[in-house]
């Protein structure tokens, strides 16, 4: 862990490895706020359990938190490091010291599905651990760690998972927005989490419906429905989000291109 070396040690480690490669992605592995070790002199960005993986899993997974606390605590996590850094942030929802995500999931797909979303469509680099794209199960450490499954093809689950893997990040790194642009949370409906990403005249609006019943929202009628999660119903600025469902809409560049 890097708290556990003097700060001194990572100044002359960040030296070295950026006078090899000034691109380098210098990441640490440190679970809770790390504002002091974020910057120009230590490292670029951290493994971010304490602003990303604990409140997308709290709230989306197991409803252990509100909105309002979810909200209150992705912001807080956006102001506590310098604005690139937070675009390098590595957002994980698992890894080889957790239990894996779909065991954490079991019996609540809407949930696990609203925070994918969330990870690919939020600030920073998001980051996937082995196995979970096929639905790999694992609970502690070494469960978690159980040998790829390369038969994944046979189980209709592992297929459907994947495709959504894979259509998040296609739709992802086809959209600069997603990878650059701000970020901010809209006020759009009762009980939805929605939220703005807007990048040289592009703006990007995801709505997503964790609840247990319908809300609608108001939606201007030029934004393009990009993904819709679910059986959403639009009637000119009126969209209607069914409970556990998720709208990607765009206004501007990669909208007029679809």
């Amino acid at each position: 862990m890097p708290e556990e070396v003097p700060f001194w040690f990572w100044e002359h480690f960040r030296h070295l490895v950026k006078s090899l490669n000034p691109a380098a992605w210098i990441v640490g592995e440190i679970w809770q706020s790390a504002k002091a070790w974020v910057g120009p002199k230590y490292f670029d960005a951290v493994m971010n359990y304490a602003h990303f993986k604990d409140p997308v899993i709290s709230f989306f997974i197991q409803r252990k938190i509100s909105k309002e606390q979810f909200c209150e605590t992705i912001e807080s996590g956006l102001a506590e490091y310098p604005g690139l850094a937070s675009h390098a942030m590595m957002n994980l929802l698992g890894s080889h010291d957790t239990w894996r995500i779909h065991e954490l999931a079991a019996g609540n797909p809407f949930g696990l599905r609203l925070a994918l979303i969330f990870q690919m469509t939020f600030v920073g680099a998001p980051h996937v651990y082995y196995g979970d794209e096929i639905g790999m199960q694992g609970k502690k450490d070494p469960d978690n760690r159980r040998p790829f499954d390369w038969d994944w093809e046979q189980r209709p689950e592992a297929v459907e998972m994947r495709s959504l893997y894979r259509d998040l990040i296609h739709l992802r790194l086809a959209s600069p927005v997603l990878q650059r642009g701000s970020f901010s949370f809209l006020a759009l409906g009762r009980g939805i989490v929605a939220y703005a990403r807007e990048l040289e005249g592009e703006s990007m609006v995801v709505a997503l419906n964790p609840g247990n019943t319908a809300s609608q929202i108001t939606l201007n009628r030029d934004y393009i429905f990009l993904k819709t999660f679910g059986a959403i119903q639009r009637n000119m600025d009126a969209v209607l989000l069914p409970a556990n469902s998720a709208l990607i809409a765009c206004l501007g560049k990669t909208g007029k291109a679809r």
